[in-house]
Order: C-alpha cells, then structure tokens, then sequence
C-alpha cells in the first residue's frame, strides 16, 4: 500500500538523518551494526504502522460504498414506490 510506503520511507530517513547527527563530529565510522540494525527496524516499525492505517483506510472505503450502494438501493425503492402510487391513483392497474 502507498502508506506503508510513504511511513517506511519517512522512519528510514529519520534514521538516517539522526545517525549522521550523532556521528558528525565523531572520529567513530559512520555505518556501525547499532545503526544498520535501527535503520532497519525504524523502516520495519514504519511498514507495521503503514500497513495498519492502509488497512482501516481500505476498510473504511469499504464500509462507505457498501453504504453508498445501500442508499442507491433505497432511493430506487422509494422511487418506484412513488411512481406505482402516482399510477394506481390516475386509474391505471
């Protein structure tokens, strides 16, 4: 889902820019296994979190046109009730 993607990528780039912040003065090396190892679980934290708001948003879609296609139903039930009222009253059976 576009979610997860857009979520993962944004936890990956936090990531990344929090590391460069904590190495930049430091004669320490950049990638260190505490880094790859939060790189990767920032980006796995953020494919969770964007798979589980992609799957209510898709839900709630859903739920809205089953809804939408239940108030279609009703609305041509009312109106042929209508229009058979309006026929039985003119005389026509």
């Amino acid at each position: 889902m576009k979610s997860s993607i857009i979520i993962g990528t944004l936890f990956l780039i936090l990531g990344i820019i929090l590391g460069y912040i904590q190495y930049n003065g430091s004669k320490e090396p950049f990638l260190t296994i505490t880094l790859v190892v939060g790189l990767i679980g920032g980006a796995g934290l953020g494919l969770i979190l964007g798979a589980i708001s992609g799957y209510s948003s898709k839900s709630q879609s859903i739920k809205r046109k089953a809804s939408e296609a239940e108030r279609e139903v009703m609305r041509d039930r009312l109106k042929n009730q209508g229009s058979s009222a309006n026929d039985n009253s003119n005389g026509n059976y």
